[in-house]
């Protein structure tokens, strides 16, 4: 019994890490831990740290087996659910991964617009033209 309060104390400690910013000693303190310790809540916050390093598959895999080992835990449900939606195409934020698009919104589509009229006034300038006078 002692042995698992200590083990939720260690949690509760890693968990502090990764809302504090501290992904790395979060992650060594993970590493750290001997496989019997490697719980449902060990996957979901080795996801956390991957998640904030940016290792999306990574993330998902620890999410995912969180979820298989405890389906009934809602915070671990919610994190596979949001990395399946990220997989889909669906989360902002611009990862390298093709699997991470994120769509376009307003903005983007303003700013595209911006740019598209800014080259092609400069292919205008190219031929001798001038598509917007004051640039």
């Amino acid at each position: 019994m002692d042995n698992n309060f200590n083990l939720g104390q260690m949690y509760t400690e890693i968990r502090q890490n990764i809302l504090n910013g501290q992904i790395d000693t979060a992650q060594t303190m993970l590493n750290e831990m001997n496989p019997p310790q490697r719980t449902a809540e060990w996957y979901f916050l080795s996801g956390s740290c991957a998640y904030n390093k940016g290792f999306m598959n990574d993330a998902y895999n620890y999410y995912n087996t969180a979820y298989s080992l405890e389906p009934q835990n809602p915070e671990y449900r919610q994190a596979k659910t949001n990395m399946e939606y990220a997989r889909g195409g669906g989360m902002a934020g611009g990862y390298s991964s093709s699997d991470y698009r994120r769509p376009a919104t307003d903005t983007d589509k303003a700013c595209n617009c911006c740019s598209n009229l800014i080259c092609a006034d400069c292919l205008c300038e190219c031929f001798g033209g001038d598509l917007i006078p004051c640039c």
